[in-house]
Formats: structure tokens, C-alpha cells, sequence
């Protein structure tokens, strides 16, 4: 089901993801301060290797670079691979900015 439930918020996505390489942190409310790494980010969320466990609909607080700390729900997870989804959207520019810094070639 968690699988299903992947694909199928993988296929109504309506944001384009852009492919960075940000290590940076997400808080857990009760828990510590824990190390990930964003992969690829939309304004409307973004997905990350984390090694602490997190079950969907977690919620939780990412520290995104040129934004802050930004609230998020884990939308699937799979062993160590995460997909969040904001709270609020980033808007167009800071999305923008992130992107020109933190872009990964491929």
C-alpha cells in the first residue's frame, strides 16, 4: 500500500522537480535535530534520504537553505527515502535561488 500510494503521488504531481544536493537537517517534534539529504525539491516539496526512521504523515520541520525552517509532511517513505510535502509552497524566486545554488549535472 505504501508503495501504491507512492506511484500514484508521483503521478499527480504538478511541480517540476529540480535536482540539487543539499545536506542539511529536519526536526522531528520530541526527537533530535536529524542529518538528510535533499535530492530534488519543487516548490510544493521534496524528496530526501534520511537514516532516521519516519512514517507517513509524520510531521516535520526541514531547514532549507535561503528559506529557514519550513513545515512538512513525509508523503511516503521507503527504507531511507523520503517524500515531503509543504506546507506552504515556496514561492517562485526563493525557488529560483535554491535552485541556481544548489543544482546537481547529471
Amino acid at each position: 500500500s505504501s508503495l501504491a500510494s507512492h506511484i500514484l503521488t508521483t503521478e499527480r504531481r504538478k511541480d517540476r522537480r529540480s535536482d540539487v544536493l543539499i545536506h542539511t537537517h529536519l526536526m522531528v517534534p520530541g526527537r533530535r535535530l536529524v542529518e538528510i539529504e535533499i535530492g530534488n525539491i519543487s516548490p510544493g516539496g521534496l524528496f530526501a534520504i534520511c537514516a532516521e526512521p519516519l512514517n507517513e504523515r509524520d510531521k516535520v520541520r526541514i531547514d532549507i537553505p535561503s528559506v529557514g525552517w519550513t513545515r512538512a509532511t513525509v508523503t511516503w517513505a521507503m527504507q531511507d527515502q523520503h517524500g515531503f510535502t509543504f506546507e506552504s509552497e515556496l514561492n517562485d524566486a526563493v525557488f529560483a535561488a535554491i535552485w541556481r545554488m544548489y543544482q546537481r549535472s547529471i
